[in-house]
């Protein structure tokens, strides 16, 4: 594909291919994760977008093999610098160290029984090696390094005590220790107020440009994702349906979906709205067998082979992007 092109490159982090996630019922499986392919590469910020349910968090954890129980991987590979860790059966051996993901929620993915100091502390004994005394300082100085104004004192806390910006900014630290090569942030904003929320994410893209982190970023924010990306991958019913510059996506959407939800965010500045744009119809049942595009029933572009045949990504021919539809959106020039 286009935007895999390995030629004057920068190295690829991670390399998803093919990937497939399924829940098994009483027929068989239901798949709600369809054959998803993308890269990441050294020190890029990738969004990962679409409403509730299309499948974000649910890749993002295929990718750290952590697919809730009953679903299952059920085709594809996971590459880490082209080493395939799908298969690994050490795999505490890379998570956390090489891969590391930061929850929408840090009161539920920190230990509440258990210090902020023993959780950092547990990360670099056992990723690297550390002495509990070494432990111990480079714990504190990662708590330094987050922004949190008094290290020594919050390493003796239990998270319970902290505010929410202060838990994300501990979740950060535990999930930056052994300096991974590729970071999750899945919806590391959500819980968080707006000015928090900006700190947070100019704490995250100093971190990816100083140690030369790649980031997936999974939101539904796109004006978070504008800022902080330089490409977006926009996802609907499990599957890829667009993806490619960030620049590009939001100025000059190819598919319907992305262009509706482009639309549907609000504009404090735009007086001439009388009223919030909507997407018509409902989110399609996840698992739910469709002969066509599951876009297909809410869609204004849609035609008789949209009902019938699932498009496949492909190169647009008029932009730098790939996109997964029979009736792509033609380029307006200005």
């Amino acid at each position: 594909m286009k935007l895999d092109s390995t030629v004057n490159r920068i190295p690829t982090v991670v390399r998803v291919n093919s990937v497939s996630v399924g829940f098994p019922n009483r027929d068989g499986m239901d798949e709600v994760v369809h054959s998803i392919s993308f890269s990441i590469d050294v020190a890029e910020r990738v969004g990962l977008v679409g409403e509730s349910g299309s499948g974000k968090s649910l890749t993002s954890r295929a990718i750290m093999q952590l697919v809730p129980k009953p679903g299952q991987i059920t085709s594809g590979t996971v590459l880490l610098e082209e080493r395939n860790i799908s298969d690994s059966e050490s795999k505490i051996d890379w998570r956390g160290s090489e891969i590391a993901i930061i929850s929408q929620d840090p009161l539920t993915s920190l230990n509440p029984l258990v210090k902020i100091g023993v959780q950092i502390s547990e990360m670099l004994i056992h990723h690297k090696g550390m002495q509990k005394s070494e432990a111990r300082i480079e714990s504190i100085n990662l708590l330094k390094s987050v922004g949190l104004p008094n290290p020594k004192r919050t390493m003796n806390q239990y998270p319970n005590s902290l505010s929410g910006g202060m838990r994300q900014r501990v979740a950060i630290a535990i999930a930056i220790s052994c300096k991974p090569k590729l970071l999750i942030a899945d919806e590391p904003t959500t819980a968080l107020d707006v000015t928090i929320q900006s700190q947070v994410l100019d704490l995250i893209e100093s971190i990816s440009t100083e140690n030369q982190t790649a980031v997936l970023l999974i939101s539904h924010d796109l004006a978070v994702v504008a800022n902080f990306c330089s490409r977006i991958i926009v996802m609907y019913d499990g599957r890829i349906v667009e993806t490619g510059p960030v620049n590009e996506i939001l100025n000059f959407p190819k598919h319907p979906y992305t262009q509706a939800l482009i639309a549907s965010v609000p504009d404090l500045f735009d007086t001439s709205r009388e009223r919030l744009q909507t997407i018509p119809g409902s989110p399609p049942i996840a698992g739910r067998i469709n002969l066509g595009c599951s876009f297909a029933p809410r869609c204004t572009h849609a035609s008789d082979i949209c009902l019938t045949h699932i498009p496949k990504l492909e190169v647009s021919s008029d932009a730098d992007q790939e996109v997964a539809c029979h009736n792509p959106l033609k380029r307006v020039s200005s």
